[in-house]
């Protein structure tokens, strides 16, 4: 046992799992916000995030007398169960935004895109993933319900939102949507 003491008593960094992200491979979305503040998951801003989430995303809920579990990767089942509990169940959305066509998460993009048609018949690209990687790829921002242009501060502002919360520890997913052409659901680029 005094090996390991010694060897304890030289280490420069202690991580620890307060979470359970590490050791139970958990996540759990803790905030929501926008350049308003922080943003109620059930108000009409967080409704509309998560719901935008929950489309983009593979995860499968399971909802058992009210109790929902979820099955897929870590972040994505993190995100449908925060949409479960602001009433948003994700197959009742998959049902009325059939997806049409996606291009799947990967390591060098580090976005997820999918096409989603509407009861309306209208047409929306969905893209979550990294901040720093759908920022610049924005040209306008979602504010009071309606889009606006993405002014140079409003860019500013949300950097520094970012590294607010990156700064928290915190793992940071952007969500942005398009509206797009019937025409355009089946070319959608990697760089949108």
């Amino acid at each position: 046992k005094l090996p390991a003491v010694e060897t304890l008593g030289s280490a420069t960094v202690i991580c620890s799992d307060k979470t359970g992200t590490l050791t139970q491979n958990v996540m759990t979305v803790t905030e929501i916000s926008s350049l308003r503040g922080k943003e109620e998951p059930k108000g009409k801003f967080g409704s509309f995030l998560l719901s935008h989430a929950a489309l983009c995303n593979d995860a499968i809920l399971q909802i058992d007398k009210n109790a929902a579990t979820a099955t897929g990767e870590p972040t994505e089942k993190a995100l449908v169960l925060a949409a479960y509990h602001a009433g948003l169940k994700k197959p009742d959305l998959d049902k009325s935004y059939k997806r049409i066509n996606e291009i799947p998460f990967d390591s060098t993009r580090k976005l997820m895109t999918t096409v989603h048609s509407s009861p309306d018949h209208t047409y929306r690209s969905i893209t979550k993933g990294a901040f720093d990687f759908l920022i610049n790829r924005c040209t306008h921002i979602y504010k009071d319900g309606t889009q606006s242009p993405l002014s140079s501060q409003d860019k500013n502002r949300l950097y520094a939102l970012n590294n607010s919360m990156t700064e928290r520890a915190l793992r940071v997913l952007a969500v942005a949507y398009k509206n797009i052409e019937k025409s355009d659901t089946k070319n959608v680029s990697s760089n949108e």
